[in-house]
């Protein structure tokens, strides 16, 4: 008697040749279903025979960890990698005493302009824009607050590191085909390994769609991915299991 009691690990090779390894997997599974009309016929009405109709073979995955470059492949766009602006998220700042008559605050970043700085007192009334004057990180205030007040900075737009990553989502590009490898241990009543068992299916198109779900809690958030196996051209071959000895 022989068991699968591990999870897949899943390769997925774009037509560039580029491999994406998704080597922490919480769940991965492969669905094939064939579409079955009955015929029924006689006395009884009873079935005479099976008829089967298209085969579908679907690809689930879900994963802890985050990863722009899975992302990329349901989005249907490259990642591009280089300086760009972004929005600061909510920073909570006390107001400094200057070296003049101005009072200040210190940002994580430098602003690029006034245009979407937004800054609240306690009780969530806002900042006038005519009170803040820009100087790199620093925004010093003419009037309107108190040396030692804490204040809330709702956002503003920065410029990001060369290193900084964008993907963008466009209406009219989709996903691209993709090679994927799924690879598990086959074990013996004594949970040891015996052999691999793996799957490849060389023309793969990866879903659409997609979710990032969020909680207020502190825990990894599941990332889900969804994969439809497509049948390669001049063949009526969708893939290949093959099961490997361990030597």
């Amino acid at each position: 008697m022989s068991l699968v009691a591990d999870v897949f690990e899943m390769v997925i090779i774009d037509k560039l040749g580029n491999v994406i390894a998704k080597d922490v997997l919480s769940e991965s599974n492969i669905t094939k279903e064939t579409a079955e009309n009955e015929v029924r016929a006689g006395r009884g009405n009873n079935i005479y025979a099976i008829l089967n109709g298209d085969t579908n073979i679907e690809i689930s995955s879900t994963t802890p960890v985050f990863n722009l470059e899975n992302l990329a492949l349901h989005v249907g766009t490259e990642i591009v990698t280089g300086k760009g602006t972004a929005f600061a998220s909510f920073e909570h700042v006390t107001v400094q005493e200057g070296d003049d008559s101005l009072s200040y605050v210190t940002l994580k970043h430098a602003p690029i302009s006034e245009k979407y700085l937004s800054i609240v007192d306690k009780d969530g009334q806002q900042i006038p824009k005519a009170n803040m004057l820009l100087s790199g990180k620093e925004v010093q205030f003419s009037s309107g607050v108190q040396v030692g007040e804490d204040l809330k900075v709702l956002t503003y737009e920065y410029e990001t590191s060369e290193d900084t990553k964008q993907l963008d989502i466009n209406i009219d590009q989709f996903p691209k085909d993709v090679r994927i490898v799924l690879t598990t241990l086959k074990l013996n009543q004594d949970s040891q390994p015996v052999s691999e068992l793996q799957f490849d299916f060389p023309r793969v198109k990866p879903s659409a769609n997609f979710a990032i779900n969020t909680g207020s809690e502190r825990e990894a958030s599941p990332q889900e991915a969804n994969f439809k196996v497509l049948l390669n051209p001049n063949t009526k071959k969708l893939g290949t299991i093959k099961e490997i000895p361990l030597t």
